[in-house]
């Protein structure tokens, strides 16, 4: 791969993860399925997979602007690859690989990585100049990061309606 000489560049991956989770919450959603068998329109797809329609436009859009989806006259289309890879039953499924890799096996793992990488970075700078650190706290940090993750998990099980204030 080239060096990235372009400020785009960077912008691009920053924003990477939008069409990532995109990917996921559709795949979870199985929504190229759907597309595939006829539910086209943003109220069949809303009705199908029990995303309220606001949020299920949004995803769609999501999904249009990085090119897994086509629409016309109010109708959505799987795009060639969305086809052969994200269909069940397609000859190339891909969907369980996109689970694991959101599941766990990488995107989640490095999604608190830099938080990590922090915390031990301290705790190596504090043992180095002879300062104990806290069990009791560190801990505590993990329950609220695991706490945090169950919540976040939960807010979006809960996408099928208005977020509670």
């Amino acid at each position: 791969m080239k060096p990235i000489e372009d400020v785009r560049e960077i912008s691009a991956i920053t924003y990477g993860f939008i069409a990532s989770k995109a990917l996921f919450a559709a795949v979870e959603l199985d929504l190229f399925t759907k597309i595939a068998r006829g539910v086209d329109t943003l109220s069949t797809i809303a009705e199908a997979t029990g995303v309220a329609a606001n949020r299920a436009r949004t995803l769609l859009t999501t999904l249009k602007t990085v090119g897994l989806i086509t629409e016309q006259d109010h109708r959505f289309y799987n795009a060639p690859a969305s086809t052969a890879y994200l269909v069940a039953g397609a000859p190339g499924d891909f969907r369980d690989y996109i689970r694991v890799v959101n599941g766990g096996f990488l995107y989640e793992g490095l999604r608190h990585q830099g938080d990590t990488t922090r915390q031990v970075s301290k705790m190596l700078e504090n043992l180095a100049a002879g300062i104990d650190f806290d069990c009791a706290k560190t801990r505590t940090s993990w329950r609220y990061n695991r706490q945090r993750e169950f919540f976040e998990k939960q807010q979006i099980r809960d996408h099928r309606g208005a977020l509670p204030e």
